[in-house]
């Protein structure tokens, strides 16, 4: 178990096993971030970060 509260970087998150991932990881008390970059906006949650847009116009960001 994690003491300290943990950042998590998530790609696919709107496939199959990344919105099963994603529901897991945002249930978990020891998340405190979960950072998901998509083409399409994702359900809003206080606990997650989702800047949407292609990847390569995300990763000078």
């Amino acid at each position: 178990m994690y003491l300290t509260p943990q950042h998590i970087l998530i790609a696919g998150a709107t496939g199959l096993t990344g919105e099963h991932l994603l529901d897991r990881l945002l249930s978990e008390p020891t998340v405190a971030r979960v950072l998901a970059p998509t083409r399409r906006p994702l359900a809003a949650h206080p606990h997650l970060e989702n800047p949407v847009g292609e990847l390569q116009g995300l990763l000078p960001q």
